[in-house]
């Protein structure tokens, strides 16, 4: 839960635009939620967003729809305009306290975590949807994708949040009155009902110019801060899907936004997926009534509710597995004791000419073992064909991604051929001591 682009705001309207902490502290109680702490998060503007877009990655900007907006040809055009210079020029700013610099570690790839006072984290790695002549799938497909070729030492220029702030409330006022006269002028003009409505949709696109313009105007008077990149991270944020993604020290954070750390911008809580958690998808979906902040509470409640689903379906095939390899095994089992019980002449014959148990043993474990990976490899070509084939299905229709389990296949192989072993084991051990018997033996 958090307000987006809060950079604007006065703490008095970012907490008005949050949950109170009443609803948070009954979200907390809730069967599976473990931990909860607040977020410090914000959209921030480059000074110069022309650098930002030189440093995407070809393969980000030419495969995903994300990428594909940003025209190093359009660039200059682009900065004409307030509103889409500031709409292009946007990254997101964590504030991260040694808890989440922690988790963070592992999978940082350069620098150090250690970060100065001009220094920053960068988060270079995001899923976006695939553009349509990347994909055969009738549905929407995403991948991985790293986004920039910033390297460590290399730097960002940023607008200063504070001017900004200051800036675009003292010029709301009257931009709110100009706008209203505005839309009272086309009413007159139109008088058509469904003009407000029309209106009222693109009003937020207009505040954004209003931020364009007063980003312009710092960026002439100087107010920028230039960070200095110290770490560069393959993770996703873990908070929202965006393109550009850095991190400060909380304390540095609230620094940078003017403000001290009780002035957050949301809450998020951690998960137990393996506790029940339908009381949590109920509450959650009660909050989708709750109108205020930016919250992907409706994708939570879906992914509970799919990982519901999920979870029943993968004890089911759990469970319809393991009825195939028990009665596999079986199958194996019988096999393989019927076969040496016809067999008893002809391996009567080879212990009267001095062939021990255990060396019988051996040679009957070989043949079993050499039909069982041919059986093996047989079988993975027919099913991995099949799968194949009906995966494409899924492919076209669900952008699902075909992968074959392969653990799961040599852990089948290697408990039939410990059945295997056992059997033969076990049949050879309770051979009887009566060749005579057995060599008189005709297979029946």
């Amino acid at each position: 839960f958090f307000v987006y682009d809060n950079e604007i705001f006065t703490s008095k309207q970012m907490q008005e635009k949050l949950p109170d902490l009443e609803m948070m502290e009954k979200l907390k109680r809730c069967s599976g939620v473990e931990d909860g702490k607040k977020i410090y998060l914000s959209t921030f503007y480059m000074a110069d967003f022309a650098e930002l877009v030189n440093h995407i990655q070809p393969d980000y900007q030419n495969r995903a729809v994300g990428g594909k907006k940003y025209n190093k040809d359009n660039i200059e055009k682009l900065e004409e305009k307030p509103m889409l210079a500031a709409f292009f020029s946007q990254i997101e700013i964590l504030g991260m306290d040694e808890e989440d610099l922690a988790r963070i570690d592992k999978r940082k790839i350069k620098g150090t975590l250690d970060i100065s006072e001009n220094g920053i984290i960068l988060f270079n790695k995001v899923c976006d949807m695939l553009c349509e002549e990347e994909t055969d799938s009738l549905v929407e497909e995403f991948d991985d994708f790293k986004v920039t070729n910033y390297e460590v030492g290399d730097t960002i220029e940023v607008v200063d949040p504070v001017a900004l702030r200051k800036r675009y409330q003292e010029r709301l006022p009257e931009y709110k009155k100009s706008l209203e006269e505005e839309a009272d002028e086309q009413k007159k003009q139109s008088g058509l009902p469904q003009e407000e409505a029309v209106y009222e949709e693109t009003e937020e696109l207009r505040y954004i110019d209003l931020i364009g313009e007063c980003r312009k105007e710092l960026i002439k008077e100087g107010k920028t801060k230039t960070f200095t990149i110290e770490a560069v991270v393959d993770d996703y944020n873990g908070m929202i899907p965006t393109d550009f993604t850095f991190a400060l020290p909380v304390n540095s954070y609230a620094s940078f936004m003017g403000r001290d750390e009780s002035v957050y911008s949301g809450y998020k809580f951690h998960v137990n997926l393996h506790k029940n958690v339908d009381d949590l998808s109920n509450y959650l979906n009660d909050l989708d009534m709750y109108e205020g902040g930016d919250y992907y509470i409706s994708g939570l409640s879906y992914l509970l509710q799919m990982y519901e689903i999920w979870r029943k379906a993968a004890f089911y095939i759990t469970m319809v597995v393991l009825f195939i390899v028990i009665m596999s095994s079986l199958n194996i089992i019988n096999t393989t004791a019927s076969n040496l019980y016809l067999r008893k002449r002809e391996l009567a014959q080879l212990r009267v000419i001095g062939i021990s148990k255990k060396r019988l043993y051996y040679v009957v474990i070989l043949e079993g073992i050499i039909t069982l990976l041919l059986a093996s490899l047989i079988g993975l070509l027919i099913g991995y064909g099949a799968g194949m084939g009906l995966m494409s299905v899924f492919i076209v229709l669900y952008g699902w991604k075909f992968r074959f389990s392969w653990g799961v296949f040599l852990l089948c192989v290697v408990i039939f051929g410990v059945v295997l072993c056992g059997t033969d084991y076990i049949s050879i051990r309770e051979m009887h001591q009566e060749l005579a018997e057995d060599l008189k033996a005709n297979g029946d």
